[in-house]
């Protein structure tokens, strides 16, 4: 082995070397990734549910309305049961259109959050932002309501809840039930499970 090919080569580094690397790590904050194109795709998104649901909140409301004046008529109008079923149905579709409507805008005062999970504004801080997955959520919402204002019905019917013996208050237990009518099937489903798994 020569000489020159065992010599050790030294190189200074600057003195602010350190500040350097700094600078030079990649950064591991958050930033927004959405395109000026997504933002306004969900905005526009944004637009059709929120008209959707108010039109859904007011043809349920007027809905309910016409069918509460009906039923108060004498003699009683012809099917009154049916009719009666339908104002149930109808005013769980007015109380989920409502809390749909509701939480939409909530999320949308929030933001905005494409399918990649990216945030805007404010990246760095993870809320519950309006998207395109919970768009579809929202529109069918009411369903969940018209539902859950079949049951009061047939609840009624059955003598269970004295709530719901009368129209009025078959319409005024519709409406709450539809502004909770997720939480309430979950609950009606947990107790199914349990009673089934008694059994088994």
């Amino acid at each position: 082995m020569s000489e020159d090919s065992a010599k050790t080569v030294i190189v200074e580094l600057p003195a602010d070397w350190t500040n350097l690397k700094a600078e030079l790590k990649p950064s591991t904050d958050p930033v927004c990734l959405i395109t000026p194109e997504d933002r306004k795709s969900l905005e526009r998104l944004f637009g059709i549910v929120t008209v959707s649901l108010r039109s859904m909140i007011s043809v349920s409301l007027a809905g309910n309305v016409l069918l509460l004046s009906a039923l108060h008529r004498r003699p009683p109008i012809e099917h009154f049961d049916s009719w009666l079923a339908l104002l149930g149905m109808m005013a769980g579709f007015l109380g989920s259109s409502t809390a749909a409507l509701r939480s939409a805008l909530e999320r949308h005062a929030q933001g905005v959050e494409d399918g990649n999970g990216n945030q805007w504004p404010d990246p760095k801080t993870k809320k519950e932002r309006f998207n395109s997955a919970m768009a579809i959520w929202f529109l069918y919402r009411p369903v969940l309501g018209t539902v859950v204002g079949f049951l009061l019905y047939l609840a009624g019917q059955a003598g269970a809840f004295k709530a719901v013996s009368s129209e009025g208050g078959l319409a005024f237990s519709g409406v709450v039930g539809g502004l909770f009518a997720k939480s309430l099937l979950d609950l009606l489903l947990d107790r199914f499970k349990e009673l089934f798994s008694l059994r088994a």
